[in-house]
C-alpha cells in the first residue's frame, strides 16, 4: 500500500512535496501516538551481561564464518548472495532517475515498487516449485536462473520505453526473488 500510494502522492504539488508531507504528517502521528500509548519498563543490565553478550556474538560469528568456508552448497549459496546484493545496490541506484529521464507519470514509480515486491515473492514460490523438482540437478537450474538475472540486468540499461523498462525490471526482480 505505502508503494502505491506514494507513487500517487508524488504527482500532489512538486516532484516530492506530497511524498515528504505525507510522510512527515504520519510520522506526527506515529509519534504522538507513541508517546501517548507506548510503556515499557527500565531494563537494568549488569556489566558482566553485557560482555557475555558480545562474547557470544564473536563466537556465533565465528562459527557462522567458519560454516561458510566449507566447500559445497552453502558456500556458493552465499557467493550468489553477495553478488545478488551488489546487483540490487546497482538496480536500486539506477532504476529511478533512468525511469525519470522516460517522462513516466509519477503513479508508475508507485506500481514498479509495489510490482517489484511482488514479483520476488512470485520468483520465491516459482523457484521452490522448479528446484524442488529437479532435484540433485537444481545447481545447474539455479545457475541458469542467475545468469538470466545477469542479462536481465543488461537488459535493463537498454530499455527507451517505460513499458518495456517496468516489463525487464518485473524480469529481474522474479530472477532476484528466484
Amino acid at each position: 500500500c505505502g508503494a502505491l500510494s506514494g507513487g500517487l502522492w508524488a504527482g500532489w504539488g512538486s516532484r516530492y512535496l506530497g511524498n515528504l508531507s505525507m510522510n512527515a504528517m504520519l510520522y506526527l502521528v506515529l509519534f504522538v501516538l507513541t508517546l501517548c500509548f507506548a510503556r515499557e519498563e527500565k531494563r537494568q543490565y549488569a556489566d558482566h551481561a553485557a560482555r557475555r553478550g558480545f562474547q557470544a556474538f564473536l563466537h556465533q560469528s565465528k562459527t557462522s564464518l567458519a560454516f561458510l568456508m566449507q566447500p559445497g552448497v552453502v558456500r556458493m549459496l552465499a557467493v550468489f548472495a553477495l553478488a545478488t546484493g551488489f546487483a540490487l545496490n546497482a538496480i536500486e541506484t539506477y532504476w529511478q532517475p533512468a525511469l525519470n529521464s522516460m517522462q513516466a507519470p509519477y503513479w508508475l514509480f508507485g506500481l514498479v515498487s509495489f510490482g517489484g515486491f511482488g514479483f520476488v515473492i512470485f520468483g520465491s514460490w516459482l523457484s521452490e516449485r522448479l528446484l524442488s523438482r529437479f532435484g540433485s540437478r537444481a545447481v545447474p537450474l539455479l545457475l541458469v536462473i542467475k545468469s538470466l538475472f545477469g542479462v536481465g540486468m543488461m537488459l535493463l540499461t537498454l530499455q527507451k520505453s517505460a513499458f518495456y523498462f517496468v516489463a525487464v525490471y518485473f524480469a529481474v526482480y522474479l530472477f532476484i526473488g528466484s
